[in-house]
């Protein structure tokens, strides 16, 4: 009879053996990340980027079940309303923050309240760049994309790709209801 898979694993280390390091995650440049701190808080666009202003929705792929993520931009500062994940593991809730421009195609977002905390893994204080790409119109809209590197490895392979359209608002009509009594 043969060994178990268990039990061939743990003779050869396999079961609780460290990670190659080549899978291992990258350790954080310090100084990099020091510097984009510097920068952001030096900001290239302290009223924040004007194309950026208004609403904008996810439309990229997710790996997260029903993902949705909904994103308001006023000058720099910004509101994220994300929900998705099995019934079982849903996960809803809202982050807020502010963003600096560390270069013309690079920004600092921050997290100022994550409600609840540790929605999909971020928390109140945290920072991270982001590339960000556009805007730029694809089947008559406009969107732009945030490729985001949320543990500061900034290997162009290790960012998180988020592709957002805006959202259109509807012009007010004069004399029409708002919904209010």
């Amino acid at each position: 009879m043969g060994l178990s898979l268990a039990v061939m694993l743990c003779m050869h280390g396999g079961a609780y053996a460290d990670p190659p390091p080549k899978l291992s995650p990258a350790k954080v440049d310090k100084k990099a990340q020091a510097k984009i701190r510097a920068q952001a808080k030096q900001s290239l666009c302290p009223k924040g980027l004007s194309w950026l202003n208004g609403t904008w929705r996810f439309v990229g792929l997710s790996r997260v079940f029903q993902f949705r993520n909904v994103l308001s931009f006023k000058g720099s500062q910004y509101t994220e309303k994300l929900e998705g994940g099995p019934p079982h593991r849903r996960e809803q809730g809202v982050l807020r923050g502010h963003y600096g421009c560390v270069d013309t195609k690079r920004i600092l977002m921050r997290i100022d309240k994550a409600e609840p905390e540790s929605l999909f893994g971020n928390r109140t204080g945290d920072d991270y760049p982001c590339d960000i790409r556009g805007p730029f119109k694809r089947s008559g809209a406009e969107q732009f994309i945030l490729i985001c590197y949320v543990e500061w490895d900034l290997r162009s392979f290790k960012g998180l790709d988020l592709e957002f359209e805006r959202v259109a608002v509807p012009p007010i009509t004069p004399g029409a209801r708002t919904g209010s009594p």
